[in-house]
């Protein structure tokens, strides 16, 4: 599986080697991995930082400052990351599917082609 990071940065070279290595462009979809990958990195984000609010939350509660506010507001983050978790299940696992579909970088002395 190629670097995350590769494909972000060179997507127009990484068609090219999608086409040239004969690599079927429709599931080794550059385009829609790049999609996927900026709403994978958004939810992770967001489930992150409800994380670090729970977090915080419960710190407050464990320290003796137990108000009913804090327990709501612990709950309703716990729904709200199942449901960013829920959102974000199929598309790593699309995210992933494709990315397997992606060829190997070759060396820059390889011929084009299909075989050897």
């Amino acid at each position: 599986m190629l670097d995350p990071k590769f494909v972000r940065e060179n997507p127009d070279r990484l068609k090219e080697i999608i086409k040239n290595k004969g690599t079927n462009p429709e599931k080794a979809n550059v385009d829609r991995w790049l999609e996927l990958d900026k709403e994978r990195i958004e939810i992770s984000n967001e489930i992150a930082a409800t994380n670090q609010r729970r977090n915080e939350i419960a710190k407050e509660l464990s320290s003796g400052k137990i108000t009913e506010e804090l327990k709501v507001e612990g709950r309703t983050l716990k729904e709200k990351e199942q449901e960013l978790q829920a959102k974000l299940t199929p598309i790593e696992t699309e995210w992933n599917e494709i990315s397997l579909w992606f060829p190997n970088i070759p060396f820059d002395d390889i011929k084009v082609g299909k075989d050897d």
